[in-house]
């Protein structure tokens, strides 16, 4: 008797050590799978950084490894944008003795700007995208207008810069005048008043009239709110009076 009882025990206790040994697997396996995320945790910061510093050391192989294909991309674009806009304005020519059409001439002749650049200002209206008001005394920028925000920061500053770098440039030439200069797709209009630089940023089409217009408003502008001493001129003011001005030029003179 006491011999099948310690059989007995024996296969009741093989069953128990059996399903230790599984359950004792399971969770080596475990903590092996835990210790792998952990592992691949750690690495995470050092992969980031390698792959930071690889970009960093190869950006000038990478910029010449997609520059060709950005620039067949770009000229592309440009030339679809430019058949778009040359079969917009034959459609429009081609409806040249429309009373309309003829009414239209009638205005480019009078205000002394060609047929086909007022049917592109209608087809690429100009629009005031951005204004800087800039200290001529410092060259910090003292006010600023944005229409809807629509450009990128990093293409503002650049612009900035160039503005302060062509005004410097015609400061040492003693030029005395201060026009319009091309960054990328926009027009910058710059207008001279005595303590300020304004700066007006366009983009569409830009015929001598708008630009004189625009010219004008800068100058209009500045005589209303920029004559008080620099010391009671705040930003903060400054770009409270241009939103409406230029919000209201931007409606008005489509």
């Amino acid at each position: 008797m006491q011999d099948v009882l310690k059989k007995l025990k024996e296969i009741l206790l093989e069953e128990d050590r059996k399903s230790q040994e599984r359950i004792n697997k399971k969770v080596a396996d475990l903590q092996q799978e835990i210790q792998g995320i952990r592992d691949d945790q750690d690495l995470k910061p050092v992969i980031q950084k390698t792959v930071r510093t690889e970009l960093q050391e190869s950006k000038d192989a990478l910029i010449e490894a997609i520059y060709p294909l950005m620039g067949r991309l770009i000229r592309k674009f440009i030339q679809i944008e430019f058949e778009k806009l040359s079969e917009n304005v034959d459609k429009q020519l081609d409806r040249t003795f429309s009373l309309q059409n003829i009414k239209k001439q009638v205005i480019a002749l009078w205000e002394g700007v060609s047929h086909k650049d007022l049917i592109i200002k209608e087809l690429i209206p100009p629009v005031v995208e951005e204004v800087f008001v800039i200290s001529q005394e410092s060259g910090i920028l003292h006010g600023k207008y944005s229409h809807k925000n629509t450009i990128d920061q990093d293409i503002i500053a650049g612009m900035l810069t160039a503005i302060k770098s062509f005004i410097e440039d015609a400061f040492q030439q003693k030029t005395g005048s201060l026009d319009m200069i091309e960054y990328g797709t926009f027009k910058i209009i710059i207008q001279n008043s005595y303590k300020f630089y304004l700066a007006a940023i366009v983009s569409g089409s830009v015929n001598s009239k708008f630009k004189s217009q625009l010219m004008d408003y800068l100058e209009l502008f500045a005589e209303q709110y920029l004559t008080k001493p620099l010391d009671e001129l705040t930003e903060a003011d400054v770009s409270d009076n241009l939103k409406p001005n230029f919000d209201q030029f931007n409606a008005t003179s489509k």
